[in-house]
């Protein structure tokens, strides 16, 4: 296998490079889950975020190393490592080489089925583009397939929180795990009005919901052809979905 035009050897034929993290062929850069990583000018290709919107995220204002977004573990990699391109989730000092707690895991399809009406929720998952219908008791029913995302980040789980502007134009990853209510099967406006999206279904999110740096209530259920993370799909798994039973939809990975 040749990378970067020099041949590799057997031992180190992998994609893997700083600390483990997977390297974009296209860009050279690296892929830290939260944003990506330039090993050439040795920060960060984007600022640090929180999902609680704040002046300077995770800022330490008697550290002047904190105040730098773009610093990878406050300029110090010899004995500091950022296993998720948060490392100010990490702590400062010595904790910032410890992991972060495990998130708290999103409630199973079938307990969210239990809780609505009908007794039935959507689930679409992200990596394979499964769209079913669950109940409580745990039946299932594939409706059909679908795919959201562009380019790198279609049906890509890790990309969830890159929108379109945080790769080359065309990459952006699907809409985040979690809940979201389903909208009547119409038409529906979109970019201030400019466009109609036929057939469609506006996804509202949970305010429980982990979107990042996504936009709320920004995704959609539409047919095939440009995605920033709405789930495009044809229209009879469109119309499976709004005769479905429920207006629950629960996003896996």
């Amino acid at each position: 296998m040749t990378l970067s035009g020099t041949c590799a050897t057997t031992a180190y034929d992998s994609v893997s490079r700083f600390t483990g993290k997977e390297r974009d062929t296209e860009s050279g850069n690296d892929y830290f889950e939260a944003r990506y990583y330039s090993s050439s000018m040795g920060r960060f290709m984007s600022p640090d975020w929180s999902a609680k919107e704040e002046p300077i995220p995770y800022a330490k204002l008697d550290d002047p190393q904190s105040l730098n977004l773009y610093a990878y573990v406050m300029n110090n990699p010899l004995s500091r490592t950022d296993p998720t391109g948060h490392w100010c989730l990490l702590g400062h000092g010595s904790s910032c080489s410890q992991p972060p707690p495990p998130p708290l895991p999103l409630p199973p399809p079938a307990t969210i089925a239990a809780t609505t009406k009908t007794g039935v929720v959507a689930v679409f998952h992200q990596d394979s583009g499964k769209i079913a219908t669950l109940d409580a008791a745990g039946n299932t029913k594939e409706l059909g397939r679908g795919t959201a995302g562009e380019g790198f980040g279609a049906n890509n789980p890790l990309a969830q929180d890159r929108k379109d502007a945080d790769y080359p134009k065309g990459n952006a990853g699907p809409l985040p795990r979690g809940e979201y209510t389903i909208g009547p099967l119409q038409d529906n406006p979109v970019h201030h009005g400019q466009k109609v999206l036929k057939e469609s279904m506006r996804l509202s999110d949970s305010p429980n919901n982990n979107m990042g740096r996504r936009d709320h209530n920004s995704f959609l259920i539409h047919a095939y052809g440009k995605s920033e993370g709405c789930i495009m799909t044809t229209a009879e798994t469109r119309r499976a979905i709004s005769t479905s039973g429920t207006n629950t939809l629960e996003v896996e990975r």
